[in-house]
């Protein structure tokens, strides 16, 4: 469930029914979250039991409080909000304007295990640049996109898939991982260590979503 922004008068409506309503919901998406203080805030009004919460990324205050608004435990989903985001900072809404807070956001997140999104594709006709840039954002490591259409999904989800070969070597790490039985692992002449188990079990966590 999405709640209007923070800064809306509308939100405080939002907040008011949900944390009377007894629900219990797979997220709360957040739209303009700009620093932890606002995830605390609202931590403090909404019962746990609601679920947790989805950060929307959107500003430039945000991007740079990204680490501290990870952090927080309630956090488990984030997403770059490329549109509010090129209105804030006055940039083009291309994929080199944004690199840096794409990056800054990847490194944010994986530090406090934050599922990170994409922002949405906003030409829902352009298919082929759908995918294409799942696919970039994939390599820079965001393993998840939001959809505006559906025929975008089949498109994502391809996008975002291992492949068979991503897949044979992630069996072949996890498997070497669980023979060696906590000993130093060594596959194909390289040292195998925790991120590279953690990826590996990321991988095959993909597969199984196809």
């Amino acid at each position: 469930m999405r709640i209007n922004a923070l800064d809306t008068p509308y939100a405080k409506e939002d907040i008011s029914a949900l944390a009377k309503s007894g629900l219990s919901l797979p997220f709360i998406m957040i739209p303009k979250v700009n620093s932890q203080n606002d995830i605390d805030s609202l931590d403090d009004m909404l019962p746990s039991q609601l679920g947790p919460f989805f950060a929307i990324i959107e500003t430039a205050q945000g991007l740079l409080n990204s680490a501290e608004i990870f952090s927080c435990s309630r956090v488990k989903m984030a997403m770059f909000g490329a549109i509010d985001f090129a209105a804030d900072i006055e940039s083009e809404l291309s994929w080199d304007a944004h690199l840096y807070a794409r990056s800054h956001m990847v490194v944010c997140a994986a530090a406090h295990d934050v599922i990170l999104f994409d922002s949405p594709h906003f030409d829902v006709k352009n298919l082929d640049d759908c995918e294409a840039s799942t696919r970039r954002a994939k390599a820079m490591g965001i393993h998840a996109r939001s959809a505006i259409h559906p025929a975008q999904i089949g498109r994502i989800h391809t996008a975002l898939s291992p492949t068979d070969a991503e897949i044979a070597e992630a069996n072949a790490i996890i498997q070497a991982y669980e023979k060696a039985d906590g000993n130093v692992v060594l596959l194909n002449g390289k040292f195998v260590e925790k991120p590279v188990i953690k990826k590996a079990y990321r991988v095959l966590a993909m597969n199984k979503v196809k």
